[in-house]
């Protein structure tokens, strides 16, 4: 399918794309992209405006559902070239201490056995190939806490609820396609496509508004740029989350069978995940099912393979639900045993002379820099309380109540004089109590080391953890009017909160599921 229909997508305000598995019951977290069954639902939304939809209508069972139309999932849009990005592979590794450097060496595993002391995914789901190499790049994410209560009133355990969304932050662009053999189907779709003006969850909570823009047709539309192809091997990527079945009917976790390759891979970098889906007529879920995720990489032997049609399979997409985006496959896309990541991700800035602030716009710049500074910390501080907290069984082995308190009093000492020394003396004074802290567990970690790493954290693994590797923000050009010690308090503050929280977590935990009282 060469006919495209190019767009790119932008969020007036944050949009919540959720999956089954992606949320426990009191909140929701987007995926890292804008599926392509969220677009068509919004298209078949703007097509009810002006048709009956019933099973007898032809023109909507071949635009929506038959498959000869493909609404492909939206990833970010390039800042400078505003192309697709497509996920990044799953075979790439780089060295534990060059995950998010820009700059690092990508090593592909599915190329060549790599010898790494301790290998780890890069930073960066996204990647976009240029000249100067690849550019590795994340979604930004809106993190709100709400509460539903039935009387708006009064806030108590029993008449309140607390849940927490994780949306697509504001702001940002990605770019999507229509593909489809028959160009006249697109044509059709685009003034449709064009009324979207709302996607996703939440919408009358202030969710969901976005702006569709640069929709274009293009007859020669190519998803990737294949690479030079390698003799003796076949390197399979999917571009998309992929429900394959297999011989028996069977959900498959390989694309090897769709594609027509009865041999085994010699390599494969899976990654499985639930899917489902919402049908918002019925109020509904979908069924749900194991799908093999994006990114998922696949080394076959070239022996007795065709890659002329191989890439012709891979061009109609395979297994399930293709209308939706599922089923994207890439033939020989990185075939190079390393790759070169490069310098930027910005598009270069026009030379253009600004006016200089006065001496009160910059210090009011460098205030609102300095809010959003701690908003950024802020939301940072949620996301890992949730994601190391927020399981079934988040610790194990906790000391007392009594001595998770009295750690807790010096995190917060901590965190009101900015002095981390306070956390450090309160552990290295145990005596009898230190072997119970030894045994005490945070998730799959001791919780004294995941402690004492965070106190003992350099500038640079300080920024990295708390997403702020790529700089400071900025407003006007100007960022916090912040001096090496106002800096370095700011960091101790923010450290202390964040034990302080985990601690205040262990402590209720401890006093529920121990010792049978109340927090």
């Amino acid at each position: 399918m060469k006919n495209a229909l190019t767009f790119t997508l932008r969020l007036v305000e944050p949009v919540l794309a959720t999956q089954a598995q992606s949320s426990e019951a009191n909140s929701a977290t987007t995926l890292a992209y804008v599926p392509g069954s969220m677009v068509r639902g919004a298209v078949i939304g703007c097509y009810l405006n002006d048709h009956m939809l019933d099973a007898a209508d032809p023109q909507a069972q071949r635009l929506f559902f038959s498959g000869a139309v493909q609404f492909l999932n939206a990833y970010p849009s390039h800042p400078a070239h505003a192309e697709r990005m497509l996920p990044r592979p799953a075979s790439w590794r780089v060295e534990k201490d060059e995950v998010g450097n820009r700059q690092a060496q990508l090593r592909d595993l599915a190329i060549q056995d790599w010898v790494l002391d301790n290998p780890k995914a890069p930073g960066g789901l996204f990647v976009w190939h240029g000249d100067d190499g690849v550019q590795l790049v994340d979604t930004r994410l809106h993190v709100t806490v709400h509460t539903a209560s039935q009387d708006r009133n009064r806030k108590a355990e029993g008449a309140s609820q607390v849940y927490r969304y994780e949306a697509l932050a504001a702001g940002q662009v990605f770019a999507g396609a229509i593909v489809a053999a028959n160009a006249d189907d697109l044509e059709l779709i685009k003034p449709w496509l064009s009324e979207v003006n709302r996607l996703g969850g939440a919408q009358t909570a202030g969710y969901g508004s976005v702006v569709i823009e640069n929709i274009r047709t293009q007859g020669d539309w190519q998803e990737y740029r294949a690479a030079a192809a390698l003799p003796d091997r076949v390197v399979i990527t999917l571009l998309s989350d992929a429900l394959v079945r297999d011989g028996s009917g069977g959900l498959a976790d390989t694309p090897g069978a769709a594609l027509g390759i009865t041999a085994k891979p010699d390599k494969s970098f899976r990654r499985l995940h639930v899917v489902g889906g919402f049908n918002r007529k019925w109020g509904l879920p979908l069924p749900q099912g194991w799908a093999i995720e994006a990114g998922s990489v696949f080394v076959y032997p070239a022996a007795g393979l065709d890659r002329a049609a191989l890439q012709e399979a891979a061009a109609q997409g395979i297994g399930e639900r293709t209308a939706e985006g599922y089923g994207r496959v890439a033939v020989d896309w990185h075939t190079q045993a390393a790759q070169k990541q490069g310098v930027s991700n910005k598009p270069s800035a026009p030379d253009v002379e600004l006016a200089p602030m006065s001496p009160e716009s910059k210090a009011l710049a460098q205030r609102m820099a300095g809010r959003r500074l701690q908003a950024q910390l802020d939301r940072s501080l949620v996301t890992q309380i949730v994601t190391l907290t927020g399981g079934a069984s988040p610790f194990g082995n906790l000391p007392s109540a009594a001595q998770l308190s009295r750690a807790r009093l010096a995190a917060r000492q901590a965190w009101e004089t900015g002095h981390l020394a306070a956390i450090s003396d309160h552990f290295d004074s145990l005596k009898t109590a230190a072997k119970d802290w030894e045994r005490a567990r945070l998730q799959q970690t001791r919780l004294l080391d995941w402690i004492r790493e965070l106190v003992g954290l350099d500038d640079e693994t300080f920024k990295r953890k708390f997403e702020l590797a790529a700089g400071l923000p900025e407003v006007a050009g100007e960022t916090a009017d912040m001096d090496p010690q106002a800096w370095q308090l700011l960091r101790a503050r923010t450290t202390a909160r964040l034990i302080e929280w985990v601690l205040k977590q262990a402590v209720k935990r401890k006093k529920e599921v121990v010792e049978g009282g109340r927090p």
